[in-house]
């Protein structure tokens, strides 16, 4: 793979993307040596930098010399100055990753200890409070109120249940007057809407003499809607008749 010139950088994204594909990698190290400014450019590029950000493992990139830097260095996940210092950030010495678990593991028994410590101090102060000494003193008080409120609801229910049964008498006494009260004024509006409604129903309308012509085209409103010679229905009052138009005359 080419890492400088004109075709470097397709070839640096595909060997990023190649190795991102294999199975069990756990890091990535994207570096060259040293070289010119120019040279470097590769690693300046918008696709590797994009390769570099979207890779699903971790990437560090030792690219060129101490002082180098390019945008790879800038999106990575860790940057090393150099292509060795990549390899030692990566894979550490065995005696550094010694000191650092013995460390890690000293801490960790100092944190565990004091944990520890706290716990049976809060244990220590729990089991001298008098409430678990002596559980039924802190309920002593709870039980004698508990009796004189037994006492005294015993009293009151019945008094209670005799003055709440006739005042539900009286409502119920009550509330079948305003009953029979409302069933008659309903009643009689109730009469007073048939009449009126009959009053204005068609049929009503009918029986006082009047009738409903009709055409071809439905209920017939002006004499101009008809010739001599149509047919219609008259709907009288009781029954209906078949009618045969002779002659027309419109209002001037």
């Amino acid at each position: 793979m080419t890492v400088e010139g004109a075709g470097a950088r397709g070839e640096i994204v595909e060997g990023i993307r190649a190795v991102a594909a294999e199975p069990g990698v756990d890091v990535m190290i994207v570096g060259r040596g040293g070289g010119s400014y120019e040279d470097l450019m590769p690693f300046n590029t918008e696709d590797v930098a994009r390769a570099i950000a979207e890779c699903p493992i971790p990437v560090v990139p030792g690219v060129g010399h101490e002082p180098d830097q390019t945008i790879a260095d800038m999106v990575a996940d860790q940057r090393a100055s150099t292509p060795t210092a990549a390899a030692e950030a990566v894979a550490p010495a065995a005696a550094e990753l010694e000191r650092t678990l013995d460390r890690d593991a000293r801490s960790l028994t100092r944190s565990l200890g004091r944990t520890a410590a706290e716990a049976r101090h809060r244990i220590d102060a729990l089991a001298a409070r008098k409430v678990l000494r002596e559980p039924m003193a802190a309920l002593a008080g709870h039980a004698q109120r508990l009796d004189v409120d037994a006492e005294g609801l015993s009293r009151a229910l019945p008094v209670r249940v005799t003055r709440d049964r006739e005042r539900v008498s009286a409502l119920g006494r009550a509330l079948v007057t305003a009953g029979d009260r409302t069933e008659e004024r309903a009643r009689t509006r109730l009469a007073a809407l048939g009449d009126r409604l009959g009053d204005l129903s068609p049929l009503g309308i009918l029986g006082r003499g009047y009738a409903i012509c009709y055409g071809a085209e439905g209920v017939v409103r002006t004499a101009g809607e008809l010739v001599p010679g149509d047919g219609v229905g008259v709907r009288l009052g009781s029954g209906s008749l078949g009618c045969t138009v002779d002659r027309v005359e419109e209002e001037a």
